[in-house]
């Protein structure tokens, strides 16, 4: 039985020489270990494709690997224009936010001047007569023919024609009371019976 595990071992290590012989001869370039094993192996009727299949299949790797390759550089590139998409998402935000703030900072000064009830004609006549505005409508008036004055005074709220009134002198009302309709003289007359 010594014999035996002598001979295996002598086949065995026989077998590695050679091997390893090839092996060596294949990476100093004597021959391509590479063939030679696919033309040994496509020697058997049922392997005799498999030269070509191999071929195919490293035809098949290289492609995958450009592929798998592309996709990487594709995925890399995604990243990149995600987190610049994240950014500039982030910095519309942030404009947003700044807009509707300075909008808010523009418009309620106005809003609050809109939601200001909204005085009534008959509110305007009620309103106190401003001393320096009744002052200035005098200057003028007195510069003007009281034709003109009368149409201007018609405009004007009824508190504050009557305050004009009381401060010119009476001949300059009595002009003035000539160019007034009648109808808009009583609704003054009844005003200051009124007050």
């Amino acid at each position: 039985m010594g014999r035996f595990f002598l001979t295996l071992f002598l086949a065995i290590l026989m077998l590695a020489a050679f091997v390893g012989s090839l092996v060596a001869a294949d990476k100093i370039g004597l021959i391509k270990l590479e063939e030679l094993i696919l033309k040994t192996v496509s020697a058997y009727p049922k392997l005799k494709d498999l030269p070509k299949s191999y071929a195919l299949g490293k035809v098949e790797n290289s492609i995958l690997e450009r592929e798998k390759h592309k996709l990487q550089v594709l995925q890399k590139k995604l990243r990149l224009k995600e987190e610049q998409l994240a950014k500039a998402e982030k910095k519309l935000r942030q404009d947003q936010v700044k807009l509707q703030n300075q909008l808010k900072q523009n418009l309620t000064p106005k809003l609050a001047e809109k939601s200001t009830p909204i005085v009534s004609q008959t509110q305007v006549k009620q309103l106190p007569v401003d001393p320096k505005a009744l002052k200035q409508y005098l200057e003028t008036f007195n510069l003007m023919k009281p034709t003109k004055v009368a149409a201007v005074l018609q405009k004007l709220p009824n508190l504050t024609v009557l305050e004009i009134l009381k401060a010119t002198e009476g001949r300059q009302t009595a002009k003035i009371f000539e160019c007034l309709p009648a109808e808009y003289l009583a609704s003054l007359t009844k005003q200051q019976m009124s007050r």
